[in-house]
Parts: C-alpha cells; structure tokens; sequence
C-alpha cells in the first residue's frame, strides 16, 4: 500500500534531486532519523513500515513529489518481492537501499526458544538478505548504487543477554565483503556499526536501568551517548558520491567505546 498527500519537494538544486533511496524501518528512530535528513539534503525517500497509520502520521509534513510512503511488513519473500514491483512501477530504479528494520530481544540463550531464534533471525538478517536480492537485480538499481547494513556494537562486545541479536548483526558483517566482490563495483555494500544510542533503539533499555548503570555507560563512551542522526549523517556519507571508493567496509560509530 503506498501513500502521500501534499506536493512540493524539497529542491535544493543539487544531484542529489535525482537520486531515489529505499529505507527500511522507517517509523523507528533510526530510520526516522535517517529518512528525515536524507529529505532535507534533497534526496527522494521511499519509506516503509509495517504500520500505515503511523507512517502517514510521522511524514504527514514530508511533501509527495520528495517521499512515498509504503506499507510492507517484510515478513516474507514475497511481500519483499511486492515491495520492488510497487516501487518498479510507480517510481523506476533505485540508487541506494538503507537497512534500517530491526529488533531486540533479551534474553539469557539458557531460555531461548527457537521461535524467539527465527523472529529476531527474520527481521534482521533474512529481510536485509531478501532485500539485497531483489535490489541487486539490474532492473531495480541504476549504476553506481550503493547497500548500506545497519550493525551494532554488540556483536563486538560481549553483553549479557544479547548473543542471539549479536549473531543477527554478525551475519550481515559477515556478508559485506564478499557481496562487495560479488558487485564487482556496479553496487557498493558497507555496514555502519552503532553504538548506544540515546534516541535509538537503545533509548528503551536506558530507561530501564539504574542512574547508577547509566553514568558507567556514559563514562564508557568517551564521546557520550550518540544520536541517531550521527548514524543518519554517515549514511548520507555512505549514499554519496563522496564515499565512491569505499565498499565492503565497517564503520564503528561508537563515541570512542571500544578504544576506551
């Protein structure tokens, strides 16, 4: 299902005018975040989530000549495969995919089950991957198009509870040199590798800790807590033409945190 209401972009006069960008995950604070300043640079976004209510809600001030709003919940190949048609016929070819759907569960691996195994494997890991596949093909893509995976710091430092969620994000590490080769330079593929962030998808564990826990975390990171929109102006970075020499790469966006 695809939406939009109001009708002047946001020209800056730029190249960037020309360049459509699929995000996923849109209604979290990172793909908000993300969405948010890629329209204000200029770039045309795509956004989607599995609520059409809230998307219309969060963009209802993002004109619709700069932004399409879709509801696709990603659950399965062939919604994934609904979702590239739809954007095929009412937009044309894609210059960037941004993986920015995810989820948390924590959980000691002694009380796992295999469901809560493939729930967080599924949004995390098999969507990204289905997502690359269809974007991957010529027709969904222009030249010189660009894959950005959302990481965490997680699957680096070892954290109670999150070794199943680590291992989501380790796989898409894992993935990124050799789809990279794989692309030969027709698609670059990096991976940015987040840190806690206070507006992110950590805000709701630090609401839930002790003032005393949160202090340590603030003195782990050298450079505080980040924002989303650090990892928004990254992906900007990333999209761009300025970041033409850079694929199969991790970037750590982690305030200092692991050279602490």
């Amino acid at each position: 299902m695809t939406s939009n209401d109001n009708d002047n972009g946001n020209t800056n006069g730029n190249e960037n005018n020309n360049k459509q960008i699929l995000i996923t995950g849109a209604t979290g604070a990172l793909g908000f975040s993300s969405a948010s300043y890629l329209y204000e640079q200029g770039y045309n976004i795509i956004v989607v989530g599995r609520n059409m209510e809230k998307l219309q809600d969060m963009y209802k001030n993002f004109t619709a000549s700069q932004c399409t709003i879709i509801q696709n919940p990603l659950v399965s190949e062939e919604a994934i495969k609904g979702l590239f048609k739809t954007i095929k016929e009412k937009i044309g070819k894609l210059d960037a995919l941004v993986n920015c759907a995810g989820a948390i569960n924590e959980k000691p691996i002694n009380i796992v089950k295999e469901q809560d195994i493939m729930d967080i494997f599924h949004i995390n890991t098999f969507s990204p991957i289905l997502l690359t596949k269809y974007f991957s093909k010529k027709s969904n893509h222009n030249a010189n198009a660009s894959i950005i995976f959302i990481s965490s710091l997680a699957s680096y430092n070892g954290s109670k509870g999150l070794s199943i969620y680590a291992s989501t994000k380790g796989a898409l590490d894992g993935m990124i040199m050799s789809l990279s080769a794989e692309f030969n330079g027709d698609i670059r593929v990096n991976s940015i590798v987040p840190g806690m962030m206070d507006d992110g998808m950590g805000s709701n564990f630090i609401k839930n800790i002790s003032n005393e826990t949160h202090e340590k975390f603030q003195k782990d990171y050298i450079l505080g807590l980040g924002k989303a929109q650090d990892v928004a102006h990254m992906i900007e970075y990333l999209i761009s033409e300025k970041s033409r020499w850079i694929t199969g790469q991790k970037f750590f966006l982690d305030g200092g945190y692991l050279s602490r």
